[in-house]
């Protein structure tokens, strides 16, 4: 839905335009959810493994109080990184956040800040 937004402006070809962009953008970002990557450090559990790694270095006692409260990251950042934010921003920040994901040399490498970002954004929200 994204992506056919932006493609809007020349409504003659927005959906193929958008098709396409999509088909490349699922080409980059694929094997990070595919099950084979999953134990790898590849996939989404390297993800998470990434974000929890850096929260810990960022804010240990929330990186504790999750771990002590049994809270996963797993089922945020599985959500995060599936729909790009989608779901959980106003169009605008989409728009804003996609730009960043997908100018990122090192191809959505940004996600994982992000989602240690918003993490951190709601720091008193989870503590209680």
């Amino acid at each position: 839905a994204v992506l056919l937004y932006v493609m809007s402006l020349d409504p003659e070809s927005s959906e193929s335009d958008a098709f396409w962009c999509f088909s490349e953008m699922m080409v980059e970002i694929k094997e990070g959810f595919m099950q084979t990557m999953d134990h790898s450090g590849e996939g989404v559990y390297g993800m998470v493994d990434e974000i929890s790694r850096m929260l810990r270095s960022y804010d240990p006692q929330l990186a504790r109080h999750l771990h002590k409260a049994e809270l996963s990251l797993f089922v945020f950042v599985l959500r995060w990184c599936t729909v790009l934010f989608a779901q959980d921003a106003t169009l605008p920040d989409v728009l804003r956040l996609w730009d960043s994901f997908i100018a990122d040399p090192k191809r959505y490498a940004f996600v994982v800040y992000t989602c240690v970002a918003v993490i951190l954004g709601k720091r008193e929200a989870l503590r209680h």
